[in-house]
């Protein structure tokens, strides 16, 4: 699975809580839970309290929380029920910030499932940051993975931060080109937060133009060839989406209190 993570330093924290709980599915919810104190687990108040308690233990650590996307590949959907992401999401918390606190919550939309994690930015109750260098963030994701491959094979569509050292050497012109779009656009989405500022890194890539369906910017044109984000880098894409939305309604939340001021 792709783990794609944005720093999140806005006032409340029960405004994320709530886009979590309100994109969720009513018949089909699963929700985790991470070192939360005793709190009414069914009140998004008490556990947005219980965050913004636990920051204030920071003296040095200026991010709030962790809005993180935990996304899978479209074939893996079959093999997704409660157990299996119940497994996944404890061995992401464990390599990641076994000692945060945390609040997991599943959205579906389409063929994909998406899990979002709020994780404090901080150890609980501690003035340790969670931040991981890169080195140490990619060898510890690359563990998951191998957890996830070691537990589950059949969600092996949903491989990303080994299978990718695993892809063959190009032979042809045609592949040498798909290899490179990809190489890009993989370079390209893990630099961005959000579909907008890939957009924009797009942008200022001279080798790669979007091209947009029904109004809808899907791809890029490299070489003189199209190439769909949702075929090349779905999972990424798919992240970089559900960010987006989050980042949009957050924009909209802070001008609205700009203007009752």
């Amino acid at each position: 699975m792709l783990v794609k993570e944005m720093s999140y330093n806005d006032e409340r924290i029960f405004n994320l809580l709530k886009y979590f709980k309100d994109g969720a599915d009513k018949d089909n919810d699963f929700c985790y839970f991470h070192n939360l104190p005793a709190v009414d687990t069914n009140s998004l108040e008490e556990i947005a309290e219980a965050f913004e308690h636990n920051h204030t233990f920071c003296k040095r650590v200026r991010t709030k929380a962790k809005h993180i996307v935990l996304s899978f590949h479209k074939d893996s959907t079959p093999y997704l029920d409660d157990a299996t992401l119940y497994a996944l999401t404890a061995e992401f918390l464990r390599l990641r910030a076994p000692n945060a606190i945390g609040y997991v919550q599943k959205h579906v939309e389409k063929e994909h499932h998406h899990l979002h994690v709020c994780l404090s930015g901080n150890n609980a109750y501690s003035d340790t940051s969670i931040r991981l260098d890169k080195a140490e963030y990619i060898k510890r994701m690359k563990e998951l993975e191998i957890f996830q491959m070691t537990h589950f094979k059949e969600l092996n569509t949903s491989l990303v931060y080994q299978h990718q050292k695993e892809k063959k050497v190009a032979i042809s012109p045609k592949e040498t080109h798909k290899q490179a779009v990809l190489k890009l656009l993989t370079e390209l989405s893990d630099k961005a937060r959000y579909t907008d500022e890939f957009l924009e890194l797009i942008a200022e890539h001279s080798e790669l133009e979007c091209y947009a369906y029904r109004n809808k910017i899907n791809g890029v044109f490299y070489k003189g060839k199209k190439y769909r984000f949702k075929k090349y880098i779905p999972e990424r894409y798919s992240a970089l989406e559900q960010l987006q939305k989050w980042h949009e309604l957050s924009k909209g939340n802070q001008n609205s209190q700009e203007l009752t001021h």
